[in-house]
């Protein structure tokens, strides 16, 4: 046996134990790109359709299936919640989910709540992210510094995931995307952003992509552009993006692929460097 196939055999497991504990989730998004992307291969069709559905990018919802389940459809967590997108009852009920573990309706469950969040955000990922996992409330009360170890690292966790799948554009810019530049955003949209702290126009205008002086005719504010906490700002998001790629499976061949994947994908050694986990898929 040649050192490449042993050392490719001694990296496959089984998906029984590498995706059985929530260290292996946690891990998830250190997979290469094209991992990450294969992995999401059996739910593409539904993950387009909720993105296309909601205003929301699909890789934004494929970073949150990778901090969230590893895109294990079964999982759950010591909380209660379960699913690809890891839906709670009471989260569930509120976005018109009935059955949790059905594919299509946690996508779009899940899809529908980060729609809400980043609309309630201005359109902000890193908050809306935040909130997905700590709640609104405290989102609306810290920021993104909630002073919670768990949604530093699960925020971490999701931004880089969704900057890989991105191609390593920054995920840390909102989903804005303004006419005459609008690259895969088919229809520009407002929503209202609360400055927080000692935050300035400018630094808003940096964020959406948006030129202060836009921003500042937008909301009616002359020289020299005083904000101040609390203020709420009008500002441009994307209010849907292109049409994505379609999955070429039938739903009848996708548990049997999510299965063939997960066996070929394995827990990286803790010196493992990406671009040792390009598989041929």
């Amino acid at each position: 046996m040649s050192a490449v196939r042993r050392c490719a055999t001694l990296l496959l497991v089984p998906a029984a134990f590498a995706f059985s504990s929530s260290s292996a989730i946690a891990a998830c998004d250190q997979y290469a790109p094209q991992v990450l992307h294969a992995l999401a291969t059996p739910y593409q069709y539904e993950i387009v359709s909720a993105a296309r559905s909601n205003g929301v990018n699909p890789n934004l919802l494929k970073a949150v299936i990778t901090a969230e389940s590893c895109f294990k459809p079964s999982a759950v967590s010591n909380k209660g919640a379960g699913g690809l997108m890891q839906l709670m009852p009471a989260t569930a009920r509120r976005f018109g989910v009935a059955n949790r573990f059905d594919t299509n309706e946690n996508i779009h469950g899940g899809a529908r709540y980060l729609r809400w969040l980043l609309t309630r955000y201005g359109g902000s990922v890193p908050h809306a992210v935040a909130a997905y996992n700590a709640g609104e409330g405290r989102v609306d009360m810290y920021g993104t510094a909630v002073p919670f170890q768990e949604t530093q690292m699960y925020t971490r966790r999701v931004l880089n995931a969704y900057q890989k799948l991105s191609g390593g554009q920054r995920a840390q810019q909102p989903q804005v995307i303004r006419g005459g530049k609008s690259g895969s955003c088919e229809v520009v949209t407002h929503s209202l952003y609360t400055i927080h702290g000692n935050e300035t126009l400018q630094n808003v205008a940096k964020r959406y992509g948006m030129n202060v002086r836009r921003l500042a005719a937008l909301n009616k504010i002359s020289r020299p552009y005083a904000v101040e906490h609390g203020q709420r700002l009008r500002v441009e998001v994307c209010g849907r993006w292109a049409e994505g790629e379609q999955a070429s499976h039938s739903k009848s061949d996708r548990s049997a692929l999510a299965s063939k994947i997960h066996e070929r994908v394995a827990k990286p050694a803790a010196n493992a460097k990406d671009e040792r986990w390009g598989f041929d898929f």
